[in-house]
């Protein structure tokens, strides 16, 4: 069975400004395993579980990107909506 990686994030839409909690859930990948994340406002993290990033009011693009010890890289996406108050 191939590699898989997915993002978990707590919650998906709110109001904005918002604390959003991210984690990568990887299955089927040995090894050690190099993180990125690109929260989709120019902010990025390497660890598997950040901090709760905060997003303003907007719609984000979070991109994954997780390299395992072999150098083969997987990417998964979600959108965060952070709707604007009022």
């Amino acid at each position: 069975m191939p590699g898989k990686v997915e993002i978990l994030a707590i919650p998906r839409k709110g109001m904005g400004p918002m604390d959003v909690q991210f984690e990568a859930i990887v299955t089927e990948l040995q090894g050690t395993i190099r993180f990125r994340w690109h929260f989709g406002d120019g902010e990025e993290s390497c660890d598997k579980v950040p901090p709760p990033h905060l997003y303003q009011a907007g719609q984000y693009s979070v991109v994954l990107e997780a390299v395992d010890v072999s150098g083969r890289r997987y990417t998964a996406s979600i959108g965060i909506d952070a709707a604007s108050p009022g």
